[in-house]
This record gives structure tokens, C-alpha cells and sequence, in this order.
């Protein structure tokens, strides 16, 4: 297996885990949803169902991400650094002030 085919695996196993993520937080928003409707306090069960749908758009969103494209993480994963690319040397950069 080439290196590029198991970055694009490992991109998309993260957009898998987040939909995951999000198919059980929406298990957990539709229960928030039953206890809003039969609750007497209103305003922690707002904040509750708020923060879950918060939540639930994120990791909607990720999971679309990474596994249509992904190519952000692709690239941060993929990069190396050329031998000619690395930090200069000391006698590269430094001044020559003599007449020489």
C-alpha cells in the first residue's frame, strides 16, 4: 500500500468516526427533544437541546468533510520536507563584512 492510499484510509476512518459521532449524539438530541416536551424546567432542557445540536452540526459537518475531500488533512499528513528545502547554514547566512 503507497503512502498516499493510507493517508486517504486514515482521512477517512476520522470522517467515519465523526459520523459516528453524530448519528449517536442524534440518538441523544431526540431524547432531549421527548424531555423538553414533558418538562416543567424549560430553560435547562433549551440549553440541552441547544448544545446537542451544536454539537450534532459539528460533527455532521466534519464527517462531510473528510470523507468527500478531506484534502486539508491529506496535505498536512502528505507533507515532507525536501533535502534542498531545510534550514539554511550558518555560513549561508551570515554576514561577511570583509574586504576580502
Amino acid at each position: 500500500m503507497k503512502k498516499e492510499s493510507l493517508i486517504w484510509l486514515i482521512v477517512r476512518l476520522i470522517g467515519c468516526v465523526f459520523g459516528y459521532w453524530a448519528v449517536t449524539s442524534s440518538l441523544v438530541f431526540v431524547g432531549s427533544l421527548y424531555l423538553l416536551l414533558q418538562a416543567p424546567i424549560l430553560n435547562q432542557f433549551v440549553m440541552l437541546v441547544f448544545v446537542q445540536g451544536s454539537y450534532i452540526a459539528i460533527y455532521f459537518a466534519g464527517a462531510a468533510y473528510f470523507i468527500r475531500d478531506g484534502r486539508l488533512l491529506f496535505d498536512v499528513l502528505n507533507a515532507e520536507d525536501e533535502p534542498g528545502n531545510g534550514r539554511p547554514s550558518v555560513i549561508q547566512t551570515s554576514l561577511h563584512l570583509s574586504d576580502e
